[in-house]
């Protein structure tokens, strides 16, 4: 659990990164301070997927399910009242990080019994050994993930007011996606 939670938070934190860099060096279209603070949620939220799962693991689904609604509650509830306290896109993207701080700090209080006092030898070779076996399949998911919605995104940016029309067309037959991965 513990190497499984410090992948994650290296995988969120390099994502959060590029996120952010990518919004503020205005390669990605929109405000910049938008996707650096969605970089940083990306960074806080990562480390805590595995939260209900190991919860389900140690045979305790009632916590899990207590989690995941919990969590979910937070986040509605921080996205809504930022929303409403001001305008623009900024307000609920803050809403956005207040519940992902949040969430990583709760996860951190209830998980902290899972967490060593550091990585040995055995289990930096054993990481260094799951990057290398699960990065292929990594980059194919996440390339195939993105060159399915990228068109989405390009033309949500440049004609905004046909979106609707495009994304209904653009449906595609879930078995061909999964076919490269087969």
């Amino acid at each position: 659990i513990r190497r499984t939670v410090g992948m994650l938070a290296i995988s969120g934190a390099s994502v959060g990164a590029v996120i952010g860099a990518a919004g503020m060096s205005g390669v990605a279209p929109g405000s910049s301070v938008i996707w650096l603070w969605v970089g940083v949620a990306v960074a806080a939220e990562m480390p805590t997927v595995i939260a209900g799962p190991v919860l389900l693991l140690r045979s305790r689904v009632s916590a899990a399910g207590a989690w995941d609604s919990a969590q979910a509650l937070v986040q509605v509830v921080s996205i809504v009242v930022f929303a409403v306290s001001g305008s623009g896109a900024v307000r609920p993207v803050l809403g956005l990080v207040v519940a992902s701080l949040l969430r990583l700090v709760s996860f951190l209080v209830v998980f902290r019994n899972f967490f060593g006092t550091g990585i040995n030898g055995a289990d930096r070779r054993f990481t260094i050994e799951q990057i290398r076996f699960c990065l292929p399949l990594g980059v194919a998911l996440a390339t195939g993930t993105l060159a399915r919605t990228a068109d989405k995104w390009i033309l949500a940016w440049k004609s905004p007011h046909q979106i609707g029309l495009f994304a209904v067309a653009a449906q595609e037959v879930p078995l061909l996606a999964v076919l490269p991965y087969a």
